[in-house]
């Protein structure tokens, strides 16, 4: 009788046990999952294809212009309705209005992470703000020509593309090593972050933020070629690693 009850109350025990974890794990999805991984996804969708969209629009229309003879009537004209879609004003102004209740959430996961995420879409904003004056562009046309002014928007928008994707990428990869696991505790969670793989995670976006950055310095220079070599070399790391898991 008393080895029935012994017997029984361990198996309650386990079961809450087991139920308590169970909760923990549902809230560290809740929180971390749905709450941050998901909603930056979607942001980030929304921004690079709305930057993309409209950086590839312009382009269009400085080629039309040119050719209608309008003298940059029509693309002004343009320039001020592409300025004006909601998310494009949203990146210009850097509201980020989209993307802001995740940060927090995504805080969580280390400085890298969430910079990584910060600066790029910093960078969307710049992009944006010199493509969209007009001056900037007209003088971009006049010293390159429009044809290379076409091909350089489009480059750009190609890099924006790969970026956006690199970052949804590198988040799915989080997200499934989260579902992945079976934390006991709190504790569990935390230590998470002192794994081997998780720390060649955090490196693979150090070394992304490292190649952003001078990109978008080599953009800011009077050197082509330069500019030329910098995205290359970006556009290839993107490409080689972008759908590599650092957590295999």
């Amino acid at each position: 009788m008393a080895t029935a009850i012994v017997v029984a109350l361990m198996y309650i025990r386990n079961q809450n046990l087991g139920e308590k974890r169970r909760r923990l794990n549902e809230q560290i999805q809740r929180t971390y999952v749905e709450q941050g991984i998901l909603p930056m996804q979607e942001a980030l969708s929304e921004y690079g294809i709305n930057a993309v969209f409209g950086i590839i629009d312009l382009g269009i229309w400085a080629v039309r212009d040119l050719k209608l003879g309008e003298d940059g009537e029509l693309l002004k004209v343009k320039m001020g309705e592409i300025g004006q879609r909601p998310t494009i004003t949203d990146l210009i102004q850097r509201k980020f209005s989209f993307a802001i209740e995740s940060f927090s959430y995504l805080r969580r996961f280390g400085t890298q992470i969430y910079g990584s995420i910060i600066r790029t879409l910093q960078h969307y904003s710049e992009v944006l703000s010199d493509i969209l004056t007009y001056e900037v562009v007209r003088r971009a046309i006049d010293e390159a020509g429009i044809d290379e002014f076409q091909r350089g928007a489009n480059a750009v928008a190609q890099m924006i593309e790969a970026t956006q994707l690199y970052l949804q990428t590198r988040l799915d990869n989080l997200k499934d090593y989260i579902w992945q696991k079976d934390f006991h505790n709190y504790a569990d969670f935390l230590n998470m972050f002192q794994e081997e793989k998780y720390k060649n995670f955090v490196s693979d976006f150090e070394q992304y933020i490292k190649l952003l950055t001078d990109w978008m310095n080599a953009m800011k220079s009077p050197d082509s070629e330069a500019r030329k070599n910098t995205s290359l070399s970006f556009s290839r790391w993107l490409t080689e690693n972008t759908h590599h898991n650092p957590f295999d």
